[in-house]
């Protein structure tokens, strides 16, 4: 669990005096959680698959929380790390086949804040979208991807 000043300053980009050690709140997400790729993708399968076959309210919420991370740091991330992302929409691709549409539309699973997947999954598109515009407009420091 991380501790209320630096979930404000990840979510808002507004310090409240604490000592980071990164330069930036998608710095701090990059380093201090995702770390080790393959893991942390290992990490968000496993949480879903605990909450869907072992009804793991906490796992659902790990997985919540991890999800919103990395959209939250996509737009700045996606070109240094193009293959983590690949492999996370492919990820949730496969798990959101394996759950009815309207699962999220419950209270319990939506965050209080209207449908959470939905949120992410248009940052991240969102990221991927602004990626492949400044690709088609010749940013040659793109043809890794």
């Amino acid at each position: 669990k991380l501790p209320p000043d630096v979930r404000t300053w990840l979510i808002s980009g507004v310090s409240m005096g604490g000592n980071f050690i990164a330069k930036s709140p998608e710095e701090f997400v990059w380093n201090a959680v995702v770390s080790n790729e393959e893991h942390f993708l290992a990490d968000i399968a496993l949480s879903f698959e605990a909450f869907l076959f072992l009804h793991c309210q906490s796992s659902m919420e790990h997985w919540r929380d991890a999800l919103a991370m990395c959209s939250l740091s996509a737009e700045a991330m996606l070109a240094r790390h193009p293959r983590f992302y690949l492999k996370l929409m492919s990820t949730l691709r496969s798990q959101l086949a394996c759950i009815e549409a309207d699962f999220f539309q419950d209270v319990e699973y939506s965050s209080g804040e209207g449908n959470f997947i939905v949120q992410a999954l248009r940052r991240l598109c969102g990221a991927c979208d602004g990626l492949n515009k400044r690709k088609r407009h010749g940013d040659d420091s793109l043809d890794k991807l």
